[in-house]
């Protein structure tokens, strides 16, 4: 029993030995490749996004030091929107929805003169 015992811990840790090795050569290929994509936005679908989700989420604050491919802050807001849905982000961009009566009589009188 105990030579049991031993032999499966020496198998373990050859196992987490291996396994050790093998990311630090996807980590080392990963940061190869991203080096010669450098000056290419990288723009990522729903399954991407869910694929970095399901497999960062777990590593918990461990991701901040991994996460690459896309900002940590994006990362971030991926996981609130998936625990709270109904939080919507705010679009700041374009013209505000509505003109005070002031400036449509400013814009009148300046395409009257």
């Amino acid at each position: 029993m105990i030579f049991t015992n031993q032999f499966i811990n020496l198998l373990a840790e050859i196992t987490q030995s291996n396994l050790k090795k093998q990311i630090q050569f996807l980590k080392a290929e990963n940061q190869i490749l991203r080096s010669h994509c450098v000056k290419q936005k990288i723009f990522l679908n729903e399954r991407d996004k869910n694929i970095i989700l399901k497999f960062g989420l777990p590593l918990g604050p461990e991701i901040k030091k991994l996460i690459s491919i896309v900002h940590y802050s994006t990362f971030r807001n991926w996981v609130n929107q998936l625990n709270f849905p109904q939080i919507k982000k705010k679009n700041n961009r374009g013209r505000p929805p509505k003109i005070t009566l002031a400036i449509k009589h400013l814009i009148v009188h300046m395409a009257k003169k």
